[in-house]
């Protein structure tokens, strides 16, 4: 018999129930800006919650891809813009305790010039600012844990960079 990982294998939990872990899918988050201080957001039906989300652009690595391919052609597929730079902000596990995909993170400069948004059928993609964002994250209307995640290491990045003002990060927090 094949040995497995435990991971592979899946495992019981305390109160009995099994549970299987799923492959691994490689996924990525995508904070975009504008030199301006927005960021783009789009708007898109969820199943699983049974409602209209608030989100960055994300999706799915395909096979053979790289995740710097997979987050240029995510945000060109949802929103229409081509980043002009993309910085990468690290690969991350999603849920250690049930799967073992990773979470790739990424900052995609935009340049304002280009034309206005083009989101595919069933989405809107509409640009906020990060006090606008914040808002939303305080309200739960922006409450994806990965992408909230997402969020705070794009503003890390991009103080490190000195390209927003310190204020912007400080509202994070509500104050």
């Amino acid at each position: 018999m094949a040995r497995y990982p435990r991971a592979a294998r899946g495992f019981r939990t305390r109160v009995g129930r099994n549970l299987s872990l799923r492959k691994s899918i490689r996924l990525h988050n995508g904070c975009s800006r504008r030199r301006s201080g927005s960021t783009v957001v789009v708007k898109q039906y969820r199943p699983a919650v049974q409602r209209h989300t608030l989100e960055f652009p994300a999706g799915t690595l395909e096979v053979g891809e790289s995740a710097e391919a997979s987050a240029l052609r995510e945000l060109f597929e949802e929103t229409g813009l081509r980043a002009s730079v993309l910085h990468n902000l690290g690969s991350f596990a999603a849920d250690r305790g049930r799967h073992c995909n990773r979470i790739h993170n990424f900052v995609a400069e935009i340049d304002s010039s280009q034309p206005s948004l083009r989101p595919e059928a069933d989405m809107e993609a509409r640009w906020v600012t990060f006090s606008d964002l914040f808002t939303m994250i305080r309200e739960g209307h922006f409450s994806a844990q990965l992408h909230v995640a997402a969020l705070m290491l794009a503003l890390m990045h991009l103080e490190a960079r000195r390209s927003i003002p310190h204020r912007e990060v400080v509202t994070l927090g509500g104050s």
